[in-house]
This record gives structure tokens, C-alpha cells and sequence, in this order.
């Protein structure tokens, strides 16, 4: 069992060095679905904070001339969303802080090492 982990361990082996350039390749294009994933993940989520604040809002109206425990479970409701809108937008913005301050932008460009051929003429 041991000789077949290092066997299949030993074919990534130029992976991990980088001296093979097609899966980097596959690699890299899998970070950038992952990275547009997560970017669209947190866009519903933010819209669901946003939808969830919006119909605490319409029950504190609604309920503001009815019964007293509704109204406060709304009242609750529209706290929570103000809350999580808050704590949301500020990982985002921490995020992107830290980001920008570190030059860790998703659109830089990543040279791999590769090995020269010598030109046989």
C-alpha cells in the first residue's frame, strides 16, 4: 500500500515543482470557477439578508397596530437583519481592505518557471 501512495505521490511530484505547465493550467482555471463560485454565493447571500430585512420591516408595519408579540418578533427580525447586513458588509470590506493593501489582486498574472529547449539549427 505504501509503494502505491509513493507511486501516485511521485507523478505530482513535477506538478509541485511547478515543471509541468498543462495542470497548473487546469489548476489555476479551477481557482478562478472557485473564486467566481464563492463571489456569486455571497451575492445570494446578501440578497437574502436584504430580503430578510425588507420582510422584518413590512411585519413591523404590518403588525404595528396589532398584537404586541408580533410586533416585537418583528421588531427582533429587523434587528437581526441590520445586524447581519452589517457584519456582512464589514468581512466584505475587511476582505477587499486586505486584498488591495496586499497586493493580492485576482488578475495578476502568474509566470511559471519552464524549461528552455536549446534551439538546434
Amino acid at each position: 500500500m505504501k509503494k502505491v501512495i509513493a507511486l501516485c505521490l511521485s507523478f505530482l511530484a513535477p506538478v509541485l515543482a511547478f515543471a509541468q505547465t498543462t495542470p497548473v493550467t487546469n489548476i489555476s482555471s479551477g481557482f478562478k470557477f472557485a473564486t467566481a463560485l464563492f463571489n456569486n454565493i455571497t451575492i445570494f447571500i446578501f440578497g437574502l439578508a436584504v430580503v430578510w430585512f425588507l420582510w422584518g420591516v413590512f411585519k413591523y408595519v404590518v403588525a404595528s397596530a396589532g398584537d404586541e408579540e408580533a410586533h416585537k418578533a418583528a421588531r427582533n427580525m429587523v434587528i437581526q437583519g441590520i445586524i447581519g447586513l452589517a457584519v456582512m458588509l464589514s468581512v466584505y470590506g475587511l476582505i477587499s481592505f486586505l486584498t488591495s493593501s496586499l497586493n493580492l489582486n485576482n488578475n495578476a498574472v502568474i509566470n511559471v518557471p519552464q524549461v528552455q529547449t536549446p534551439n538546434n539549427n
